[in-house]
């Protein structure tokens, strides 16, 4: 036995009833094995071919078995809805297709529906393209389905499922074709036939039915097989080996192979069943086309409009699920189209486990001389990637090449940076830990070395531009604008920009130094939380260190950096400097900081000594009307106390010109 939760993950299979002279359906073994499922999968469909529910011979109808695709369309086999002695597509009145049955007794639940349409594939008279679908009566337009019932997707076009592959193929065939439901040896009063549970051992593209669109399985050890009423159900493939994630390679079109005997009935099994690929693309496209099911390019997002949950459909055709806004934001940036749907459709396309990833493939990930940065559509860092750190880590966040080591990754994904007009009480904030909120992406674009992402918060633009810096290939520079687009003046303009510092290769403990409080009039407060909120209008210092420090810890700690910037004046900005970077100890560090002429800064360190190997890193700023900093030349004689006095010279900026330019 099975449980509920493994039931509807399984797709359900099917192979034609004993037949009457004027239906003439195909040829299929005795089933040999098989659970029997308590509870319909929730694309089950039970195919009534003869309109009646007993049969001269069996006491059941004509059945068959499909599968629902769509929210009115039946998947089953072409000989299930065909005249096999003229080829001819039999009347739409004489099926009826129940949802919801575990069983074909007519006392078993579910709910019956007529049907209006019946189509057989083009080229299923040539021997191939046995696949066929039936269109629903909705009783009830507004309610066209049973509670739960689900579509089963199909595999995209042209999938390729590798021999060998364990399946799962669900039917209403016959429980025994040897025994009557009593139990007595085999005769023609009545037999059972209720939705079973057969295991194929893989897909055998041997020669005995290796043509067309045809593919074979061999049975599973123990027996288990297919029998009569089973015919045209699907052929369940577990996407990426999840069968919570099932999706249809095929339908069952008949047996191939050697008979043989099972218990005393005569030699009717067969070891092979052959089976119709609907993922063969001249099946395919007919299928998607006739049962009117959407077919979505890649960088589609496919949003669920009732809860707001989103995925992307991605070049490989399957649906992958976009975990945050982060993400969603930065696909929308790209051009993804967003289609509104319910939950049904979405279900039409075949579910990936692996997420959606806007920065997949380099997209995001940027980086030149010693940095790589993984760079948001919203600004802030840390990108899914598919290669990890010299820990492992494989979010990419700030990264030292040299080492491979990872500094923003590891752990809580905090890196962040908020925006504010503190007076009208309108913020916006992102951060991979908590996600994004406040903030419209107007767009956002990368290279191999540079990326520029632009959004608006209420009346504020702000645009972040990551570049290399001329001075130095241990720093990125991110010139960082803010403009009140709005026809008023803003009254009180704040800025947060803060990290998590998780020092590989001692990430959770590690030295931070925080300098520059009092030599700026715009930075209002700075302390070692790296965990708390990016939303600068919250105060997250209580309990943490704050002021100037240096080599604090060693401890799972970070740094946060709180700017106000006073009124904005309409159309006009305030523009900064941001550094992220590393080098190879703090020696080389504070060199970096002279060199850019830093106003205020953080150092990260691992907890080796307090030499800062075998990295680094830093935030950094500049352009923020304080002078530039008295940078040491090597380590502090009282780790902990030192604070850095400001030196009286003329700001010197980076030497670029404005982002504007």
């Amino acid at each position: 036995m099975i449980s509920v939760k493994q039931v509807w993950a399984v797709l359900v299979g099917c192979l034609v009833a004993i037949v009457t002279a004027s239906a003439g359906t195909g040829t299929a073994g005795a089933v040999s094995g098989g659970v029997t499922i308590p509870t319909a999968t929730p694309w089950s469909a039970l195919i009534n071919q003869g309109g009646a529910w007993n049969n001269w011979l069996t006491g059941h109808p004509e059945t068959c078995t499909g599968s629902l695709i769509s929210d009115s369309w039946i998947l089953t086999a072409a000989h299930c809805v065909t005249n096999q002695g003229s080829g001819m597509l039999l009347d739409a009145s004489v099926f009826h297709v129940v949802l919801g049955r575990n069983s074909i007794s007519s006392k078993s639940g579910g709910i019956q529906y007529a049907v209006d349409q019946v189509l057989a594939s083009v080229g299923y008279l040539s021997g191939t393209n046995d696949v066929g679908l039936l269109h629903l009566v909705q009783r009830n337009k507004r309610h066209p389905l049973p509670a739960g019932a689900d579509p089963l997707p199909l595999l995209p076009s042209g999938y390729e499922v590798p021999s060998p592959t364990p399946m799962d193929f669900y039917g209403y065939g016959l429980t025994n074709p040897y025994f009557n439901e009593d139990g007595s040896v085999f005769g023609l009063p009545q037999y059972a036939s209720k939705l079973q549970r057969f295991a194929s051992n893989s897909v055998n593209r041997t020669s005995s039915c290796d043509s067309g669109s045809f593919l074979c399985t061999t049975e599973a050890s123990g027996g288990s097989d297919t029998q009569h009423g089973d015919s045209g159900g699907a052929l369940l493939f577990d996407i990426e080996g999840d069968p919570t994630r099932p999706a249809a390679l095929a339908v069952l079109h008949g047996s191939v192979g050697p008979s043989k005997s099972v218990g005393n009935g005569p030699a009717v099994t067969f070891p092979e069943r052959s089976w119709s690929r609907v993922t063969d693309p001249a099946i395919h496209d007919w299928v998607v086309s006739s049962a009117n099911i959407k077919s979505y390019p890649s960088s589609t997002i496919l949003r669920n409009q009732s809860n707001g949950a989103a995925w992307l459909v991605e070049s490989d055709g399957f649906r992958h699920p976009i975990p945050d806004g982060g993400t969603y934001l930065c696909e929308v940036a790209k051009g993804a189209q967003v289609q509104n749907l319910s939950q049904f459709e979405v279900d039409e396309t075949p579910l990936s486990g692996t997420p959606a990833n806007c920065g997949s493939g380099g997209t995001g990930i940027i980086g030149s001389g010693n940095i790589e940065l993984g760079v948001n559509a919203t600004g802030d860092l840390n990108v899914p990637s598919s290669y990890g750190s010299a820990q492992g880590t494989t979010t990419v966040g700030l990264r030292y090449l040299p080492t491979n080591n990872e500094f923003a990754g590891p752990g809580c994904l905090c890196e962040g940076w908020g925006v504010a007009d503190a007076a009208a009480g309108i913020d916006g904030y992102a951060d991979q830990a908590s996600g994004v909120s406040g903030i419209l992406v107007n767009s956002f674009s990368t290279t191999a070395s540079e990326a520029t992402s632009d959004v608006s918060v209420g009346s504020l633009r702000v645009i972040h531009r990551y570049v290399p810096s001329l001075y130095t290939a241990d720093l990125y520079l991110d010139e960082v604008s803010i403009t009140n687009t709005s026809g008023a003046s803003l009254d009180d303009v704040v800025y947060r920009r803060k990290i998590d510092w998780d020092m590989e290769p001692t990430a959770f403990s590690e030295y931070s130094t925080v300098q520059g409080l009092g030599n700026s009039p715009y930075l209002r407060s700075t302390s070692n939380n790296g965990f708390g909120t990016a939303d600068p209008l919250v105060d997250d210092t209580s309990g943490y260190t704050t002021g100037n420090f240096s080599q604090l810890g060693p401890m799972d700690q970070g740094a946060e950096f709180t700017f106000d910037f006073g009124s904005l004046s309409p159309g006009s900005s305030i523009r900064f400097y941001e550094y992220y970077g590393a080098s190879s100890n703090r020696a080389t560090a504070l060199a970096d900081l002279k060199l850019i002429k830093a106003e205020a800064y953080s150092l990260g360190e691992p907890s080796l000594g307090l030499l800062g190997q075998p990295n680094t890193a830093i935030l950094a700023f500049s352009g923020i009307r304080g002078t530039r900093l008295r940078i040491p030349s090597a380590l502090p004689r009282h780790p902990h106390s030192m604070q850095t006095k400001p030196q009286v010279k003329p700001r010197d900026a980076e030497g670029r010109s404005p982002l504007n330019r």
